[in-house]
């Protein structure tokens, strides 16, 4: 029997939350068992498995373990660094992408050192593993605390963000989003579903996780479909129309 075990503190729960329901129809498939515990300040994700599996869970795990860290450990380590203010849009859309640059080459990196799981800290791995990776992101942190001043004036932070988004090369042909009650749907250009990225931070609006996905998923032309301008805010829209070439389909009215 295969077994391991994924902890946090339970301040970072939502990292334990985030693998238990990513891997929960991974886990039904392989005929495996996992559970979702506290004790104390830590919170636990144990799982087990037929030593048949062993491979295959293990390859899961790492793979969440790697998300866990690059949405959401890095967003706090660039939140607790950057001398930028974090209650607005648009410098919690900068922080959110941010943490997307790089994240291949981060990602193997991180996957090729997590190593033994079978009693796996994210915190203990975090602060005590990550030199290479987090000198890179210090050297990010450093550059962009430079320009501090610039980045408090909303126009200039919209135009780096552009900057930025400009460096992304082109994914889809053509992308639909639909909006409805507070949520949104991401279909290309032939009608398939895209996998949303969710950053793994809690308190993240519906327009910061649109925004980031609207660059992730990013597409030479976008067509919104229902209450636009009602669901996103002013904000959100001033800076969709500098980054996107953007067409607003209002939804018919049922006679």
């Amino acid at each position: 029997m295969f077994e391991a075990c994924i902890n946090a503190s339970q301040q970072n729960s939502y990292y334990i939350k985030y693998i238990d329901e990513r891997l929960s129809a991974s886990i039904d498939k392989l005929k495996g068992l996992s559970a979702m515990t506290g004790k104390g300040n830590r919170c636990y994700y144990s799982v087990a498995c037929e030593d048949a599996y062993c491979d295959q869970l293990t390859d899961i795990l790492v793979d969440k373990i790697a998300d866990v860290i690059l949405l959401g450990y890095k967003n706090s380590y660039f939140r607790d660094n950057l001398n930028i203010r974090y209650d607005s849009f648009l410098s919690n859309t900068l922080v959110n992408i941010m943490c997307i640059f790089d994240h291949t080459a981060d990602k193997v990196s991180i996957k090729n050192t997590i190593g033994d799981i079978s009693n796996f800290s994210i915190e203990g791995y975090c602060n005590f593993r990550m030199k290479q990776v987090k000198s890179k992101w210090d050297e990010i942190i450093l550059l962009t605390n430079t320009y501090e001043q610039v980045l408090l004036d909303d126009r200039i932070l919209r135009e780096f963000i552009a900057f930025l988004v400009n460096a992304i090369p082109i994914r889809e042909s053509q992308m639909s989003v639909f909006l409805e009650n507070g949520d949104f749907l991401l279909l290309n250009a032939e009608g398939e579903q895209l996998a949303p990225l969710d950053i793994v931070y809690p308190h993240q609006s519906m327009q910061e996780q649109l925004m980031l996905n609207l660059v992730c998923h990013k597409s030479k032309h976008i067509y919104m479909v229902g209450e636009y301008y009602n669901a996103v805010g002013e904000d959100f829209e001033k800076l969709a129309d500098i980054l996107f070439n953007i067409t607003v389909i209002k939804p018919s009215i049922k006679q």
